[in-house]
């Protein structure tokens, strides 16, 4: 039997490792899917044979009905795939990500698992953020066309920054040790600096809602007025500046993009949907979904739209029930503070990113994890309380 300070440190180092998955496109050039895809599960193979050695295989009957769901959106994304004539990475990509969704499952049993797992996808991610801070150009900053450029797409760059700004905003506001606020503090400055160099939107609204999710939770009701308040008040005095380093304000060929039509997006959303009404079954494949960018194929910027152009009806329903699933538990279920703020983070993101379940990046990883715990079909009514390492803050104050 392995002591259990010997098993929380590997489950720590397993997650710190999978964590590690974010360096991916640092390793290998952007767009270099394959070797991307093989990197990716190196780290990930690592991580969960430690899990798989480290944590007794067993399964409780609440999980069950989410582990076959995700086996029938997994069978009928392979139906789709074939039937399409995609391509096989990425159906071995759907595959990898039921493995990784079982070797989660394994750790979630345990409170003092899953935060040890968390803490070392955490620690990974700062790493991460923090290595992108020193590629900020601060002479330009200011400058409205700048934006932080490296192997990694900038908006990938800004949502990873956007779930280490919502988890150290939390860890600050919880700890009670002057050292770890600091820390926490340096943190979440650090990553919203690195957001703002991104240039994206999504992140930064990401980020923004971390924050008033994160104060409703902990019912910090006076914090959220003034804060409230003082967005509406910068964003008044000074949208001209704010639309034009964020770029919604840019003409274009096909028209104006602006708030209102969400910079876009919602001219390739339309265009997804009437894909959706001529393949409503079963989709079009992976390879397929696609929708032309400018002078480029690209992604439909809505994880859904995306996921039920890919699979159809068939294939996106297992996956609706269980966004059903997590929505309800994270609503009726008052425990656990930071894995609903990751999640309600996440869900916000994949309005306008592609991808909804991934298990490479640590900030996608940490989303995952957020589903599928709250992806319990609790025949207890209850949810397993967790640690208190990582849910203080009886009366938090800013």
């Amino acid at each position: 039997m392995i002591q259990l300070k010997h098993k929380l440190f590997f489950i720590k180092t397993a997650g710190f490792i999978w964590g590690l998955s974010g360096f991916t496109f640092e390793l290998v050039a952007e767009g270099a899917n394959q070797k991307a895809l093989i990197v990716r599960f190196l780290f990930m193979f690592i991580s969960s044979l430690v899990i798989f050695l480290t944590v007794p295989f067993r399964l409780k009957k609440s999980y069950v009905p989410a582990i076959l769901l995700l086996l029938i959106y997994l069978l009928t994304f392979t139906y789709s795939t074939f039937i399409n004539n995609s391509t096989f990475n990425i159906l071995l990509r759907e595959i990898l990500l039921n493995i990784a969704a079982l070797a989660i499952y394994l750790i979630l049993f345990d409170k003092e698992q899953l935060d040890n797992f968390i803490k070392g996808i955490f620690s990974s991610l700062s790493i991460l953020i923090i290595f992108y801070s020193f590629n900020i150009n601060f002479t330009k900053m200011l400058q409205p066309l700048y934006r932080l450029s490296t192997h990694l797409n900038p908006n990938g760059i800004g949502s990873r920054s956007a779930m280490l700004f919502a988890i150290s905003l939390y860890l600050f506001i919880a700890a009670e040790n002057k050292r770890k606020k600091i820390l926490y503090s340096i943190l979440f400055i650090v990553s919203f600096l690195v957001i703002l160099a991104t240039r994206s939107r999504t992140s930064l609204v990401m980020a923004i809602i971390a924050f008033f999710t994160l104060i409703l939770l902990l019912k910090m009701k006076k914090t959220f007025i003034i804060s409230a308040v003082f967005l509406v008040l910068i964003v008044f005095l000074n949208y001209q500046t704010i639309s034009t380093v964020l770029r919604i304000s840019i003409r274009e060929d096909q028209g104006r993009r602006t708030l209102s039509n969400l910079t876009g997006r919602t001219e390739i959303w339309n265009k997804g949907l009437t894909l959706i009404s001529k393949n409503f079954l079963f989709g079009v494949g992976p390879d397929r979904a696609q929708v032309r960018v400018q002078n480029h194929m690209g992604s439909f910027h809505n994880a859904y739209i995306q996921l039920f152009v890919m699979v159809g009806f068939v294939g996106f329903f297992p996956i609706l029930i269980l966004l059903f699933n997590a929505f309800k538990n994270v609503i009726f279920f008052k425990n656990d503070v930071l894995l609903k703020l990751i999640f309600i983070t996440g869900i916000f993101g994949s309005l306008s990113e592609s991808r909804l379940l991934n298990f490479g990046s640590p900030g996608n990883l940490l989303f995952f994890i957020s589903f599928l715990y709250f992806n319990t079909f609790n025949f207890t009514k209850t949810i397993p309380v967790r640690n208190e390492m990582l849910h203080k803050a009886k009366n938090p104050t800013i």
